[in-house]
């Protein structure tokens, strides 16, 4: 099975002042904190995830931060992984980036999108996060598999209730924005298998306002949302890879001791073809804060649990899954 994997990182910054960074954002940690947290995540990512062949990452700093965890996970006896960012415009100082295992996979192209795509109400920019697009080829049982994986980390809806209906509007946006994104990818690669994931800051049905993922898949009402566009896939949706599990697994993220889903996957029907299943790594999101001072293991060095898609290119379904 080749796997896909996806991993908030919880702000993951480094010991050096960034000048490029305002300094009322940019979070330096001392250099013992940095050295927990790549210990940390160096487990995390072996133990946990099981050192998948490709990571989406999100909230990172900067390329640095990235390099330094590979060589982490490589000195603690891990696979080597190649990794790869491409800076953002988020005033917090964090973008999202990959990692991936080069002995297996072939990266053809690393591009970012939609970084000039404008808010309509305000003219600034749409994306403070672009998504990033890999287009990569996975060699596996003596063939190749070629996959095109999104990463995406959209806007919270931190001050959606403002009377200026800003946070509303821009949430809307980018999930069209995203879905328009993933139908020119179909167009520029048909047939091949397109994984959007990340951590899109929406639950899977409406919040009132807009149904971010509804937005995306295809599976948007217009009567249950007060911002509307037809779904560009609503005659022909895609499918939430968490869909998949028992609903009591079905979270991501726990705020204020309520289980949410935030982090998800996308699958076009190509890639619905491969996936044989998802499964979330626990031990983050549904664990005290004070594990995360604990060097011995992974507990809590995020605030979201991470996730891996196994994928195969063999695979026998009934009724479209294993």
């Amino acid at each position: 099975e080749a796997t896909v994997a996806s991993a908030n990182l919880f702000r993951f910054f480094d010991d050096v002042d960034d000048p490029t960074t305002d300094t009322d954002d940019d979070t330096i940690l001392t250099p013992q904190e940095y050295q927990l947290r790549l210990t940390k995540l160096s487990k995390y990512f072996r133990e946990d995830l099981k050192s998948p062949l490709i990571i989406s990452l999100q909230e990172l700093e900067n390329l640095k931060v990235i390099d330094d965890l590979a060589v982490k996970i490589a000195a603690d006896g891990g696979p080597t992984y190649s990794t790869s960012l491409i800076n953002g415009q988020d005033p917090g100082g964090i973008d999202v980036g990959f990692m991936y295992i080069g002995d297996t996979v072939t990266v053809n192209n690393v591009t970012q999108l939609g970084a000039s795509e404008i808010l309509s109400v305000n003219g600034f920019q749409l994306h403070d996060r672009p998504p990033l697009l890999m287009d990569a080829s996975i060699n596996m049982n003596n063939s190749t598999l070629n996959v095109h994986v999104l990463v995406v980390h959209m806007r919270s809806r931190g001050g959606i209730d403002d009377n200026d209906n800003r946070v509303k509007i821009k949430r809307f946006e980018q999930a069209n924005s995203i879905a328009a994104m993933i139908n020119q990818i179909q167009l520029d690669f048909p047939g091949e298998a397109v994984i959007t994931l990340g951590d899109f800051n929406a639950f899977d049905f409406t919040d009132g306002y807009a149904d971010v993922i509804g937005q995306i898949t295809g599976t948007a009402v217009e009567e249950d949302n007060l911002y509307w566009q037809m779904p560009l896939f609503a005659n022909s949706p895609l499918t939430q890879a968490v869909h998949t599990l028992m609903v009591d697994d079905q979270y991501s993220y726990v705020f204020q001791g309520s289980a949410q889903l935030l982090d998800n996957a996308i699958l076009n029907d190509a890639a619905l073809l491969i996936t044989n299943q998802l499964q979330f790594a626990r031990g983050q999101s549904d664990v005290n804060s004070e594990y995360s001072e604990q060097s011995s293991n992974s507990l809590r060095v995020s605030d979201h649990d991470g996730f891996v898609l196994f994928l195969s290119n063999d695979v026998i379904f009934t009724n479209g899954f294993e």
